[in-house]
C-alpha cells in the first residue's frame, strides 16, 4: 500500500519529497517543471510506478546521507519513461542519469 493509493501524481512547479522505507508506489507520475527530492536508501527502487513516468523538465535532488558508497542506483521503475529531468543535484557527489525504457538509473561517483 502507498500513501498515494493507486492513483496518479502530478507535480507542477511543486516538490515531491520521497523519504520512505521501501519504494514509493503509485500509478503514473507527471513532473512538469517541478522538483523531486529523494532521500536515498538501499531499496531496489526509490519510486515504483505501475504506469508511466512523464517528465517535462524539472529537477531532481538526491540526498545520499544514508548511503556512502558510490555506485549505480535505480531511482524509478515504471512501465514506461517519457522525457528527462533538466537538472540533477547531489551534494558531495557527481551524478549521471541513464534513462531506459523502464528505469531512471543514477550513476554516482565522488566529487
Amino acid at each position: 500500500d502507498s500513501a498515494f493509493g493507486t492513483g496518479d501524481v502530478y507535480v507542477v512547479e511543486g516538490t515531491l519529497h520521497v523519504d520512505a522505507a521501501g519504494a514509493l508506489s503509485f500509478n503514473n507520475l507527471t513532473v512538469d517543471s517541478g522538483k523531486i527530492q529523494i532521500e536515498m536508501d538501499a531499496d531496489a527502487s526509490q519510486i515504483d510506478l505501475a504506469g508511466v513516468l512523464y517528465l517535462e523538465g524539472g529537477s531532481l535532488e538526491l540526498d545520499f546521507d544514508s548511503i556512502t558508497e558510490p555506485g549505480e542506483y535505480v531511482l524509478v521503475s515504471a512501465a514506461g519513461i517519457a522525457g528527462e529531468f533538466d537538472t540533477v543535484k547531489a551534494d558531495g557527489y557527481s551524478v549521471e542519469l541513464d534513462y531506459t525504457r523502464n528505469e531512471v538509473i543514477a550513476r554516482v561517483s565522488n566529487n
